[in-house]
């Protein structure tokens, strides 16, 4: 009887396994890693859609019976414009919702959701707002935050702010929060 031949792999063939499992790890990391950037990107895209086509039906339901609250609160305003944008050195201001008489305007921005940190913001804008609408120049600007929903009593900090408050309501959509003797900030 023959001894059999020992067939133990050598240092060379385990050293080419190793290498071209370290290969074929590598290989699929980066597949994952391409299906995980086309995931990201989908989900960026249907997120930017939901966002986008969520604050436009916001705007709609609100938008419209923004005229009459504030006729009915002294501010005769005899236009609204919605989605108004102004561009000035690179930088942009857009406002969702304009309302204008010939010596008031009132720049309303739309939430679904508000919080201190978008009231900031429209804050801000007010104060830069004659820069971008220079042809407002001589006008008195109010400010107001209308929305679905306030987190964190945003609400209180906006009227303190000197900002009217616009809620929605089951029946007209939407009503004014601040009490009839509210006085707004003019910037």
């Amino acid at each position: 009887m023959k001894a059999s031949k020992s067939t133990a792999p050598t240092f060379e063939k385990v050293w080419e396994m190793f290498q071209e499992s370290k290969i074929e790890d590598e290989r699929r990391r980066i597949e994952q890693e391409q299906r995980n950037i086309e995931i990201d990107k989908k989900f960026k895209e249907l997120s930017e859609l939901f966002t986008g086509q969520w604050g436009k039906l916001i705007e709609a339901l609100l938008g419209p019976g923004c005229l009459s609250l504030f006729k009915k609160r002294g501010i005769k305003v005899t236009q609204t414009s919605a989605n108004v944008t102004s561009e000035k050195n690179g930088k942009q201001m857009e406002i969702d919702v304009l309302l204008v008489n010939d010596t008031e305007l009132v720049v309303i921005e739309i939430k679904s959701t508000a919080s201190v940190k978008y009231i900031d913001k429209l804050l801000l804008d007010l104060q830069e707002f004659k820069f971008y609408f220079p042809q407002y120049k001589n006008y008195k600007v109010y400010g107001g935050m209308a929305a679905l929903r306030y987190y964190a009593e945003s609400d209180k900090y906006a009227t303190r702010k000197g900002l009217f408050v616009l809620k929605s309501t089951g029946e007209n959509l939407i009503r004014m929060e601040n009490k009839a003797t509210f006085k707004p900030q003019s910037f």
